[in-house]
């Protein structure tokens, strides 16, 4: 699994994005919790600007968007269909649509409220057979009910506000 940012900061010739090395908190979660691998093996650094070709020798099985610098936050509809991303469409998850984003995080927000997500976003999308009864939309509409005690209206504009419609429109 890639936790890749998509970043146009990062979108240069030479560079394709960001990757969460191991000393982030996704990977904990990733190794720890999810029990996947971090395809990105850095220990040098929490984030770091990978090229094209760094990610495809990784060519992960699975790619999970994550708010990128400058707050960019795409919908994986981006990876797919973006000219700029033509060449990462050799990419194992890409050609098997198992690509998804993580919610919106603003800057420095390492501590969030929003873990439990982050972990069935990861979860469903490493093992979709494990989760298959999951309805991501339904489910994340609750747990923002229930954590924030808001009606369904309200728990929606919240999934907007973190930018998680793609997986409601799904």
């Amino acid at each position: 699994m890639l936790i890749f940012g998509l970043s146009p900061m990062h979108r240069t010739e030479t560079a394709a994005g960001i990757a969460w090395g191991l000393k982030t908190t996704e990977s904990y979660l990733i190794e720890e919790i999810i029990n996947a691998k971090n395809a990105y093996r850095s220990n040098t650094g929490s984030f770091q600007v990978v090229s094209t070709e760094q990610v495809l020798s990784m060519n992960p099985d699975v790619i999970i968007l994550g708010t990128a610098a400058g707050g960019y936050h795409p919908p994986p509809e981006e990876l797919y269909c973006a000219t700029y991303y033509t060449h990462l469409r050799e990419l194992s998850a890409v050609q098997n649509h198992r690509v998804t984003a993580l919610p919106f995080a603003p800057r420095n927000a390492a501590q969030r409220l929003e873990y439990p997500l982050d972990l069935m976003v990861m979860a469903k999308t490493v093992y979709p057979d494990r989760f298959e009864d999951v309805k991501m939309d339904e489910w994340m509409l609750a747990f923002y009910r229930e954590v924030y005690g808001v009606d369904e209206n309200i728990a929606k504009e919240i999934c907007a506000a973190q930018l998680m419609n793609w997986c409601i429109e799904e």
